[in-house]
C-alpha cells in the first residue's frame, strides 16, 4: 500500500509543480473560459492556475481511499507491494495530470 500512496502521491506532487511553473511563467491574467473555436471568454487572476492541482489532489486521494478499501475488503491490508488491480489506479491519476496539464497550458498561452 505503501508504494501506491508514494506514487499517487508523487504525481500529485508533479501536478503542483508544472502548477508552479505555470504560475511564475504566466501572464498577470489567465483564460478561465475558452470557447470551442479557441476564443476567450473569460479571464481570472493568476492564482486560479492552482485550482487544478487542488482538484488532482482531490482525484489522487479519492483513488487512495478507494484502493485502501478494496485491500481492506480482501485483507490484502499488509501487503506491500503493488497489487495487479491497482495499476488503474495510477493509470487513472496519470490520465488525469495529462489532461490538467494540457488544461493549465491553454490557459497561459491563449
Amino acid at each position: 500500500m505503501q508504494k501506491l500512496k508514494l506514487t499517487i502521491r508523487l504525481i500529485s506532487g508533479l501536478c503542483f509543480l508544472i502548477g508552479l511553473i505555470c504560475f511564475i511563467i504566466e501572464p498577470a491574467t489567465i483564460a478561465t473560459h475558452i470557447t470551442i473555436d479557441n476564443k476567450v471568454d473569460a479571464t481570472g487572476p493568476a492564482w486560479q492556475i492552482f485550482i487544478l492541482p487542488v482538484a488532482q489532489l482531490i482525484v489522487d486521494e479519492l483513488l487512495i481511499f478507494k484502493a485502501k478499501r478494496e485491500r481492506v475488503r480482501n485483507d490484502d491490508v499488509n501487503l506491500n507491494f503493488l497489487l495487479p488491480g491497482e495499476l488503474r489506479y495510477i493509470v487513472l491519476a496519470i490520465v488525469v495530470l495529462v489532461a490538467f496539464v494540457g488544461v493549465m497550458y491553454q490557459q497561459i498561452t491563449l
